[in-house]
């Protein structure tokens, strides 16, 4: 059975520190459960000896440190199965129904399997990027289940070795630099896309021309749907929203 942590130490933002955890991999999912028994998902983007640093998908707001628990999923996603099922197939719909097929729905996209674990060279997160927008079109969403699940007993054996990611993703040379010094961008220009991915498109609430100052409300969630609100990153002026909230700069 699958450990439970009350040692929710931290929340900024989407951003969340659990102390004390074992065990917890890189990129696993795991779920929330507040004290009124809603559950909000998150996965891990960093572990850190028994620190794990995980991203929300959903907002953080009624989180309380005390009272809520969190439990990491590790939901058992095969993409190779995917890739056999897509390979015989003639008819992708044909395969929305299948469990291994809408595991897909799992997929965070990280590029792992292409760049580190694929000994063939195939490119899974593009399928699983194609399969995620049938499976949305389908209305087909993931089953939670009960939320107890038996880990594979292999599981801390499949970790990533950090130096040999890096040496595949091109960046080895930059592998422990230290920054000495941090300097903050300012740009002349922002594209903030409405689709953020995770949850339904926002919705435009300003038009082409209209001033905007930093921090001002752009573009709103649909009333009933999952989804985040964009706001203006930079004082400016609205220049494309066709799929996109495009701001400019104001010159003085």
């Amino acid at each position: 059975m699958m450990k439970e942590y009350r040692t929710i130490h931290e929340i900024s933002g989407p951003l969340m520190v659990v102390e004390k955890v074992d065990g917890v991999t890189y990129d696993e999912l795991a779920e929330i459960e507040l004290s009124d028994g809603s559950i909000r998902r998150c996965k891990v983007l960093e572990v850190n000896g028994d620190k794990a640093v995980v991203q929300l998908f959903e907002s953080s707001a009624g989180i309380n440190l005390r009272d809520s628990k969190i439990r990491f999923l590790g939901h058992p996603l095969e993409p190779h199965k995917i890739m056999r099922k897509m390979a015989i197939s003639p008819d992708i719909t044909q395969l929305l129904d299948d469990p291994d097929v809408g595991k897909a729905a799992l997929c965070c996209q990280c590029g792992v399997c292409e760049s580190y674990a694929c000994p063939m060279g195939l490119q899974p997160r593009r399928v699983n990027a194609l399969l995620k927008e049938a499976l949305g079109r389908a209305g087909i969403r993931y089953p939670k289940g009960e939320g107890v699940f038996t880990p594979l007993p292999a599981r801390k054996n499949r970790k990533i070795p950090t130096q040999r990611a890096a040496a595949r993703a091109g960046v080895l040379d930059y592998l422990g630099a230290a920054l000495e010094q941090m300097e903050e961008y300012r740009p002349d220009a922002v594209i903030l896309p409405l689709n953020q991915q995770i949850g339904a498109p926002c919705q435009p609430v300003v038009q082409e021309g209209d001033q905007v100052t930093e921090g001002q409300l752009v573009a709103k969630c649909p009333d009933g749907k999952l989804g985040a609100n964009l706001h203006a990153s930079i004082a400016g002026t609205v220049v494309w929203t066709e799929g996109a909230i495009a701001i400019q700069e104001r010159r003085s």
